[in-house]
């Protein structure tokens, strides 16, 4: 499993927070209003994720903003670490 942990925001514009996936910082979008959780291929692929194929319930359509299909192309799990609470979160490779 994926591990990453939760830092205090570099920036406080917007509604990102820093997270560490390994021993690498990333920011991060909160997005209140999203169905699921995305990560990009090409940040799956920098960080050497594990990434597995989605079952048959996790095969769901999803649309962008503007109406067009992402292709969900794997799922990954990160384990989270939040103010001492862990948390193992699904994300959706694209």
């Amino acid at each position: 499993m994926n591990e990453l942990k939760i830092r205090k925001p570099r920036s406080i514009e917007g509604n990102y927070i820093t997270v560490k996936i390994g021993n690498r910082l990333v920011d991060a979008l909160v997005d209140s209003g999203a169905v699921v959780s995305m990560v990009s291929d090409r940040l799956v692929q920098e960080l050497k994720l594990f990434i597995r194929p989605p079952n048959r319930d996790e095969k769901i359509r999803l649309l962008q903003v503007d109406g067009v299909q992402v292709p969900v192309n794997g799922i990954t799990d990160l384990k989270m670490y939040l103010e001492g609470l862990i948390i193992t979160h699904k994300m959706r490779g694209f």
